[in-house]
């Protein structure tokens, strides 16, 4: 090779590491977002503390919480953000506990990356904004990747047991019928992995809906570990919700007074969901997927 290629060849290459290294790259998670303040404040707290543990990362010059509904910042106006701070590409991070709807259909639809007639439709009468960009936007997995949710659900059960031989676990989950596979896999695993970390021998699972099928859903499971163990731990797989919440919203803990057959059973519902009582470990989680992505380039 001549001189005058090598240069060549070496001025392309150093263009090449100048452009690498000058590219912007956003982190955008996005969560599904509420009207209610007590459950928008910990999703939102995770920007702070994400921007935090992401300082020692040189790759992201911009990492910022979207909501998918119901309140700003909606995914629409940070995409639109991106493009003022002059990012270049866009890795996205969905804040959900498995593969749902919201995931797979309304977030891929709201972003451009598809387009379902029925799912468009749905969100147009919901007033939702569409991405309208030309930056690449990535999206990563949601939190059913690897074993962050067994490992939260383990360290919930075993802030609320007192004594294993007593006990029974009910985990309970909103879920999704048009991906029930995957998600009766996920609370097995959840199940299968507190049983031998814990030596609770009496685990189940429920999905749970919102309202007030809540009472004729979660309180025959309830009753029917009763029978087994005099301690029923309840513990719920949500983002923010909580189980002790929702039984007290929607009068579970009432009704179990009269359901249970044996009035010395101990109904332990949990006060905890992954946030804000996991924050931390999201933000490393997200950390880790992100770090991934970077090294994938």
């Amino acid at each position: 090779m001549n001189n005058m290629k090598k240069m060549t060849l070496m001025l392309a290459l150093m263009v090449a590491s100048v452009m690498g290294m000058s590219a912007k790259n956003a982190l955008v998670v996005i969560a599904h977002g509420s009207p209610m303040p007590q459950w928008r404040k910990p999703v939102l707290d995770v920007e702070k503390l994400l921007q935090k543990e992401m300082a020692d990362v040189k790759g992201f010059s911009y990492i910022r919480v979207a909501m998918m509904e119901f309140t700003e910042p909606t995914i629409a106006s940070v995409v639109e953000d991106c493009e003022k701070q002059g990012v270049d590409t866009i890795y996205a991070i969905p804040l959900f506990m498995a593969p749902s709807g919201h995931s797979e259909m309304d977030i891929p639809n709201i972003l451009g990356h598809k387009y379902d007639a029925d799912t468009h439709a749905e969100l147009v009468e919901e007033n939702t904004k569409f991405v309208n960009t030309k930056l690449p936007i990535i999206v990563g997995p949601t939190l059913s990747y690897d074993d962050f949710l067994e490992k939260t659900m383990l360290k919930r059960v075993q802030e609320m047991s007192k004594d294993v031989k007593d006990e029974a676990v009910l985990f309970v989950a909103h879920g999704d019928d048009q991906f029930i596979g995957f998600w009766n896999q996920k609370m097995e695993s959840i199940s299968s992995c507190v049983k031998e970390a814990t030596g609770i021998s009496v685990t189940d699972y429920k999905f749970v809906a919102m309202g007030a099928k809540m009472i004729s859903e979660m309180v025959p499971a309830i009753v029917k570990m009763s029978q087994q163990k005099p301690r029923v731990l309840v513990q719920g797989v949500y983002l923010t919700s909580s189980a002790k919440e929702m039984a007290e919203g929607f009068g579970v803990d009432e009704v179990l007074k009269e359901a249970l057959p044996n009035k010395q059973t101990e109904v332990v519902f949990s006060a905890n969901g992954i946030l804000p009582a996991s924050t931390n470990e999201v933000c490393a989680w997200i950390k880790t997927r992100a770090t991934e992505w970077l090294n994938s380039k």
